[in-house]
């Protein structure tokens, strides 16, 4: 089997992506999923072919599996025309591409794989769920997958969730000082501002607290919306965002709160940092969340993480048993007071946090996933599809199931998705 990946790490410069299952060498966190599957796809099925399209020219080093070559494209179009004169069999690629894919997709013999790792508007999902070449789309959880269940492009969909190297990985320190860890870029969308807001209160209570952020602006190359950040006199985030969080950890006299700590982009060196903290967060409003690959790096260490109940935060941080999700900015601050005042409850939550990273997100059993998904692809096997059961609330899911059964009945057959639906109203209310 030949399997061609679109790889795009456009603005990544000589980083060493030739040992993901390490840690992350400093890409966001779409391109480290990528990474981790061509490693473990290029190790485990070693009679298959893997040519990755790259589209970067900017030196950074691949794992030298000998099934596993990189091409390098100037434009993320040309990996489809390089796909059909190498004769690949599945075609992989990131869903935002997907707009500008699918003429060309249709025009080719391709069989085609989409990976979401966001959450997605109408007008992507119905052009993942018309185009012929696209033959599976992949979602990171079940809470991804339900959000979803009354669009057609459910005849599609599977849940593959992101895969985390539990082999060998560290433990936190047993004696643990008042160390709390934000990871995440600092942009609007991964909530560092709903952290800041709370800080003041920590330390309150915890004079001692400390707060690391790891994470910087230009994590992902742009801010939110795709614009080149124009950084703050910190220089870590983009001006006007950096000036939104300040106020909330800054003193009288405008100097940061000595409690502060802001690290910046790391690599591998976080794990350092991770075996001295007590308190994990991942984006404290949820917003955008559908499978964070930190809240299961600080899981694996057993780290308790502590974010939002929504979205595809349940699927990674199951709330009171290995972590804590909130609601409110009121639960946000007790709940990190909670896990840095409890320490039996931290050790509890730490220790399932573990179990569950090693249970659920094996590199090895995920790669057997997708090559079972691959495999059902060209023998043009149907999807089945599965009807939600949990967290009902999420995302309105319970108006979702509603209309997922009402347009089974023929009359109601073409009523839109509530995807479609909510397009519509943001529409009308943002323009």
């Amino acid at each position: 089997m030949k399997i061609g990946i679109l790889f795009d790490d456009v603005g990544k410069a000589g980083l060493d992506y030739s040992a993901p299952p390490e840690g992350n060498p400093g890409v966001g966190g779409t391109q480290y999923c990528f990474l981790m599957l061509m490693y473990y796809l290029s190790n485990i099925q070693q009679e298959d072919e893997i040519i990755v399209y790259c589209w970067n020219h900017k030196g950074s080093v691949f794992p030298k599996n000998k099934n596993l070559h990189i091409k390098y494209i100037n434009e993320p179009e040309e990996a489809i025309e390089l796909s059909v004169k190498d004769t690949i069999d599945i075609f992989l690629f990131n869903f935002s591409h997907m707009l500008t894919f699918q003429s060309l997709l249709e025009k080719s013999s391709l069989r085609c794989i989409t990976w979401v790792h966001n959450w997605v508007r109408g007008k992507l999902l119905n052009a993942m769920a018309e185009c012929s070449a696209v033959k599976r789309v992949v979602f990171l959880g079940q809470e991804h997958y339900d959000r979803y269940i009354d669009s057609p492009i459910m005849d599609k969909a599977v849940v593959l969730p992101n895969m985390f190297n539990t082999e060998g990985y560290i433990r936190r320190d047993k004696d643990l000082s008042a160390v709390v860890t934000y990871v995440g870029a600092l942009i609007p969308s991964k909530g560092f501002h709903a952290l800041a807001a709370v800080w003041k209160d920590v330390i309150r209570a915890f004079p001692e607290a400390k707060l690391y952020v790891l994470g910087a602006g230009n994590l992902y190359g742009t801010v939110d919306g795709g614009i080149e950040p124009v950084f703050g006199k910190l220089g870590i985030a983009d001006r006007e965002y950096e000036e939104q969080f300040l106020k909330y950890i800054t003193d009288k006299d405008g100097k940061l709160l000595p409690s502060i700590h802001f690290l910046g982009n790391v690599g591998r060196e976080k794990i350092d940092i991770y075996k001295k903290t007590k308190v994990g967060i991942v984006n404290p409003t949820g917003r955008t969340e559908v499978c964070p690959i930190s809240a299961l790096e600080m899981g694996a260490a057993e780290v308790p993480v502590i974010s939002k109940n929504i979205n595809g935060l349940p699927d990674v941080v199951i709330n009171g048993q290995t972590g804590l999700l909130v609601n409110s900015k009121k639960q946000l601050t007790q709940s990190i007071i909670e896990l840095l005042s409890d320490d039996e409850k931290n050790k509890q939550l730490g220790e399932h946090a573990r179990n569950h990273v090693f249970s659920n997100f094996n590199p090895e059993n995920i790669t057997q996933q997708w090559v079972r998904v691959f495999k059902d692809m060209l023998e043009d096997g149907e999807v089945e599809v599965i009807s939600p059961s949990k967290n009902m609330r999420n995302n309105f899911k319970w108006a979702r199931v509603v209309l997922y059964n009402l347009k089974k009945i023929p009359l109601f057959h073409n009523l839109p998705a509530m995807i479609e639906i909510e397009d519509w109203i943001s529409k009308r209310l943002y323009g």
